[in-house]
């Protein structure tokens, strides 16, 4: 009987005992988190690291990126934020995808292609995720200003310096095939986005091709060292690419864009997304989307570009599918999530 007792109100105690640490566990919880607007949980991030992937040294990516990591840090305490350097879409998709990096830039036709295989990417990556919609990058074909070089066509024999990636795998090919002419009737080096200009300068080479954001501060540094002209796509021209690639778009680099620069460019564009791994967890994703959204005035000290995260903006050329924590964010805002990006 004393035994049986005794082992009754051990029973009784450890329920007692289980009960208080249960209740503590969730103090601890509550203490832990909190609830963010629109009702989403928001945690201290106290041990949180993301890397962010940009593009080349000085480049749109590369400046923005790192203007994010320093308002991520600001912004949510505990979170630990770094803008790593790379060669831009191509490899930012596959490292995001694999999970090696948290966040990237890319071109919404680069992610397409990522996350379903072809063109540049010669396996499927699904991990990526489409968070937000950016400016776009333009074509730039940079001359000296005494060169010959009046149109692509000129460009037959001559030396090019391209951008490495898809601006050299893809997007200067289709330009030449628009003018008759192939990678086989040119002598291109592929080098650094930002190495594409110095070669131009120093005389080494005939020409630059690039496609980033306009402005971009190593062709201001290059045009306000050395008089170049920008070379216009004729509009047919123009046509006949966007008829084959419809995930590119008409642009203009606009006049006193640099230095020297006294009319309009016509070319075409490429739009910048922001991409997530699909893994990274959903409340960090909504923090900082609403970070780009509400608090891009800030960002547009480092680039006058931030001004392109907008909810009207945000799925502007996306067609991947939308991470979870950005389309909650989106969602609670009153934005239509068009069908075919809806986050799965």
């Amino acid at each position: 009987m004393f035994k049986t007792k005794k082992f009754s109100m051990l029973l009784v105690f450890a329920g007692v005992l289980l009960l208080i640490i249960g209740c503590g566990g969730n103090q601890v919880d509550k203490a832990s988190s909190g609830v963010g607007q629109g009702g989403v949980e928001k945690k201290s991030y106290s041990t949180q690291s993301i890397v962010f992937g940009t593009g080349t040294m000085g480049g749109f990516y590369n400046v923005m990126g790192s203007g994010i990591a320093g308002l991520i840090e600001k912004e949510l305490p505990g979170v630990r934020a770094t803008a790593q350097v790379t060669s831009a879409s191509q490899e930012n998709n596959k490292r995001v995808s694999s999970g090696e990096m948290q966040f990237g830039f890319s071109t919404a036709d680069a992610a397409y292609y990522a996350y379903n295989g072809g063109r540049e990417f010669q396996e499927k990556y699904p991990g990526v995720r489409h968070v937000i919609s950016s400016n776009f990058q333009q074509i730039h074909v940079i001359v000296p200003a005494n060169s010959r070089i009046k149109s692509v066509s000129d460009l037959k024999g001559k030396k090019v310096t391209v951008s490495k990636g898809q601006t050299f795998t893809v997007i200067f090919p289709a330009v030449l095939e628009a003018y008759g002419l192939s990678m086989n009737d040119v002598q291109a080096a592929q080098v650094a986005a930002a190495d594409t200009v110095g070669p131009v300068r120093d005389g080494v080479a005939d020409a630059a091709f690039v496609v980033t954001a306009a402005p971009t501060s190593y062709i201001q540094d290059l045009a306000l060292t050395k008089a170049v002209r920008f070379i216009s796509l004729d509009k047919d021209k123009i046509d006949s690419i966007l008829a084959k690639h419809p995930y590119w778009v008409p642009a203009t680099i606009p006049p006193n864009t640099y230095k020297g620069l006294d009319y309009p460019v016509p070319n075409f564009g490429l739009v910048n997304t922001i991409i997530a791994n699909k893994d990274l967890d959903p409340n960090l994703v909504y923090d900082i989307t609403k970070l780009l959204v509400e608090k891009n005035s800030e960002l547009q000290s480092v680039h006058p570009d931030a001004k392109f995260f907008t909810l009207e903006n945000a799925f502007s050329g996306a067609r991947i599918p939308l991470h979870p924590g950005a389309e909650k964010y989106y969602k609670e805002k009153g934005v239509t999530i068009p069908p075919e990006i809806a986050s799965k």
